[in-house]
């Protein structure tokens, strides 16, 4: 993967980081419209498959919320409006997240990054993408601190140096081009 651009403002940086996780959701789009096969495919690709769709997603709408300053005041704001339209109205929408951003980003980020621990945890094949250990070992880390524009540039490398492994893993092991043999599956 190229070398992710820093801006000079944030709404330069939304714009890159929005262009850049479309192109990777279009991928992903084409991946599972050239393999109509795939809901017939074992555990070993339906999961991380839909943790990959689940963290593009997660990445998709937080670039959109980034350009937070994570201020107690604000976050508690934005956390009491929140659950205020949450109760009286039993909806939030897109318009909603934007606006109270200071709370929202941290929940599509958290999100993202959960699933790429999951991604690291249960499947020992993704054990080997360096992008993805880097992320699972901040479990130990207080990552609400942390800027959440390098938390979103650190979360979609993982993503896709994951995504990139699933289709290389695919070609070669899964459906290899014809007159391949699967290579066999490794011994637990």
């Amino acid at each position: 993967m190229e070398a992710l651009t820093k801006f000079s403002t944030p709404l330069e940086w939304q714009l890159d980081r929005r262009n850049r996780i479309q192109w990777l959701l279009h991928d992903i789009y084409a991946f599972l419209e050239r393999h109509k096969e795939f809901p017939l495919d074992t555990d070993n690709q339906w999961y991380p498959m839909g943790r990959m769709v689940a963290i593009a997603f997660s990445l998709w709408r937080s670039a959109f919320l980034t350009h937070v300053k994570r201020d107690r005041e604000d976050i508690y704001k934005h956390t009491k409006e929140f659950l205020e339209k949450v109760v009286a109205q039993n909806a939030i929408s897109f318009a909603d997240d934007h606006r109270m951003c200071e709370l929202t980003v941290d929940y599509y980020n958290g999100n993202a990054r959960y699933r790429l621990e999951r991604m690291y945890f249960y499947d020992d094949a993704f054990k080997q993408v360096g992008s993805l250990k880097k992320i699972y070992d901040l479990r130990k880390e207080d990552v609400e601190k942390f800027n959440q524009r390098d938390l979103w540039d650190d979360y979609y490398a993982a993503l896709y140096d994951c995504f990139a492994l699933f289709k290389s893993n695919w070609t070669q092991n899964v459906r290899p081009l014809r007159g391949q043999e699967p290579k066999p599956a490794a011994a637990s």
